[in-house]
């Protein structure tokens, strides 16, 4: 089989790919920077209206904060997932080129 009939029976398009991962990343960021400035605009709220109206119960005055501080950690999860989509993306492309172009480093020997 020629090598122009392995690229035509191939699945992917390297193009693709590395489109797919960079639009991973601008929508990571993207993602990461709504959640900060939502989170954000909640602190400026509670700034600006304190002392808060806090419900009487201790649950619902640690459920009204842990609802407040989960904004930041969701970003950073859904920033997390989306760049390490991006990344296995790009590490797939490493694999399924294999290791062209690379250097076998000799170890030397510790005295």
């Amino acid at each position: 089989m020629s090598q122009s009939e392995s690229q035509s029976m191939s699945l992917h398009s390297e193009n693709v790919v590395l489109r797919v991962a960079f639009w991973a990343n601008i929508m990571a960021w993207t993602v990461l920077v709504i959640y900060l400035l939502n989170f954000t605009n909640d602190i400026y709220s509670i700034i600006t209206n304190w002392p808060i109206n806090l419900p009487p119960a201790f649950m619902s005055q640690l459920m009204a904060y842990v609802g407040i501080l989960s904004k930041p950690i969701f970003g950073v999860f859904y920033f997390t997932l989306a760049r390490g989509v991006s990344q296995l993306l790009y590490l797939g492309l490493d694999i399924y080129y294999g290791k062209e172009g690379t250097e076998e480093v000799p170890e030397s020997s510790a005295v």
